[in-house]
């Protein structure tokens, strides 16, 4: 039951879901990591951990605007 309330609210457990253009830019934004980490959070409902792989992962292969 909750697996189905967490995919209602677009949330899909074991899965990495593609960051929004604004989390891809602040990842590639110098000192703006924190920022990233909480907008990925707040649109994947994903642990701080997890969300933070993901957008350190994005940080190292975009370049900053």
């Amino acid at each position: 039951m909750i697996k189905k309330l967490l995919e209602h609210e677009g949330v899909v457990l074991g899965r990495v879901v593609e960051p929004s253009d604004e989390v891809k830019r602040l990842a590639a934004t110098k000192g703006a990591e924190v920022e990233a980490i909480k907008a990925y959070r707040e649109q994947t409902g994903l642990g701080l951990k997890e969300a933070r792989a993901v957008v350190q992962g994005l940080s190292h292969t975009q370049k900053v605007q």
